[in-house]
């Protein structure tokens, strides 16, 4: 059966409306600000109308850095492109992230076609983070450092890369579907002094042998003084790499995490293009910036809350992999998955959501379109009630591809398009929980500025996001 665009998919209750993340924010600005809007359409206006006190608001909602004190929340007073962003105050993205764990709640639950599950708790994920961050020190990585990985969606690659935000060095990651001179055409312009890497991966029940792309990485990168490997395959490793364990182990002392305060614009990490015009171009995105626009798009437009459990297919080579990372800012859970969403068969990620206990599914409107045109119902194969919010992205959902989410899904679920992009790191047009979802070729978008510094040149993107 065919539908058209306009049609009614979901309609909020007030209930739900009222327990939204975006409904507590406006009662907030109402409370501290006396500012008062009667829809999400006047909020919006004015978060693109009056830049500073909008993100001014959200640096004190989400309590960025309660203690820290700035000169600005924005000066162009050196021109556009100079723009500095809260110019005075220190932030860690790491730190952000710790900031109210609770030690014994799961932080991260790890699948794939390789590896067991793994559940790791909040007070076991500090403790890893906080080896490898003593690690990257004692191997002599400084603030400012660029420490890259050559791993797949795993906990060893999250674990990683908040251990080098913390001790304020730079972060940057390709997939290890990647080829050596894929890898070395981005990493080489950066760098780096220290990769994490694995010996291999599994892939739509193939395994693919990786050490000796790994080795000419090392070779053709002359920065690289060290070489991490999470092993897949193999016990045994060419002597010239560090074993993951024993260097975890080593580090692994009790002590804290040794965070690195930074500036608000201070480089986090490095983003790619894809290349297709010549050389990938480096995308540099700092701590400030993406801790504020990643709890927006995170808390405000996808609504997420601390009880929540999010998951969404992705590789590290996307930037998507970032935005689960994110994911944990909210003090949930996030879930990673290392392999093909088609192996053993498509349902592989629908019986996730039963398994994992799955309240927010991420995905492509391609892999939609794909399921739709196999006739799957992931409802009669697993148990999708946990199911709040289904998101996606990638390319255009057509009206088949959301009504077939609806029958074959969850009939109850908010459906949400995103669309976004690397050059960001987040979402252009996302979903409003507030309103209605209807089959319409864009759903409802939010505008903003978002505050970004580009590394060395001090280069701001400033979006201009279009409803």
């Amino acid at each position: 059966m065919s539908v058209q665009e306009g049609t009614l998919l979901h309609t909020p209750t007030k209930e739900a409306i009222e327990q939204t993340n975006l409904s507590d924010y406006m009662n907030w600005l109402t409370k501290q600000h006396g500012l008062s809007f009667a829809n999400y359409h006047e909020l919006h206006n004015w978060s693109v109308t009056e830049h500073e006190a909008f993100w001014e608001s959200l640096w004190h909602y989400f309590e960025v850095n309660p203690g820290a004190t700035y000169q600005h929340v924005m000066d162009s007073s050196e021109g556009f492109m100079h723009t500095t962003w809260f110019q005075g105050a220190t932030v860690n993205y790491t730190e952000y992230i710790f900031r109210n764990m609770n030690p014994e709640h799961v932080a991260v639950k790890a699948y794939g076609e390789k590896r067991h599950k793994e559940e790791i708790v909040w007070g076991e994920l500090y403790a890893r983070v906080s080896a490898v961050a003593n690690g990257l020190k004692a191997l002599g990585v400084e603030r400012g450092d660029r420490v890259v990985s050559y791993m797949p969606n795993i906990p060893e690659a999250m674990v990683a890369m908040l251990a080098t935000a913390s001790i304020g060095a730079i972060w940057s990651s390709c997939s290890p579907d990647f080829g050596a001179r894929t890898v070395v055409d981005r990493f080489i312009q950066i760098e780096p002094k220290v990769i994490f890497a694995v010996d291999g991966y599994q892939y739509n029940g193939k395994k693919y042998d990786r050490i000796d792309v790994v080795k000419e990485i090392k070779t053709s990168i002359p920065s690289l003084e060290h070489v991490i490997v999470v092993p897949v395959f193999q016990d045994a490793l060419p002597a010239e790499f560090n074993l993951w364990s024993t260097f975890l182990s080593n580090y692994r002392d009790g002590s804290p995490i040794p965070y690195e305060s930074v500036g608000f614009d201070d480089p986090l990490w490095i983003l790619y293009s894809s290349g297709t015009t010549g050389p990938p171009k480096a995308i540099v995105q700092g701590h400030g910036g993406i801790i504020l626009e990643h709890m927006k798009s995170m808390v405000l437009h996808k609504d997420l809350k601390s009880e929540d459990v999010m998951f969404w297919y992705t590789s590290t080579g996307w930037m998507m992999w970032n935005m689960v990372v994110s994911g944990l800012m909210m003090n949930g859970t996030v879930v990673l998955y290392d392999g093909s969403p088609a192996y053993p068969d498509a349902n592989v990620t629908f019986k996730l959501i039963e398994e994992a206990g799955i309240t927010s599914y991420g995905t492509s409107a391609p892999f939609i379109m794909a399921c739709r045109a196999n006739g799957m119902q992931p409802k009669d194969i697993a148990d999708l009630s946990t199911l709040k919010a289904f998101s996606s992205t990638g390319a255009t959902l057509p009206p088949e591809g959301s009504q077939w989410v609806y029958e074959a899904v969850n009939d109850k679920v908010w459906l949400n398009s995103v669309s976004g992009g690397t050059d960001i790191c987040s979402a252009i047009v996302g979903g409003i929980r507030l309103n209605r979802s209807m089959l319409e070729r864009f759903k409802d978008a939010y505008l903003v500025w978002m505050p970004m510094r580009g590394m060395k040149k001090g280069i701001h993107s400033w979006m201009r996001l279009v409803s």
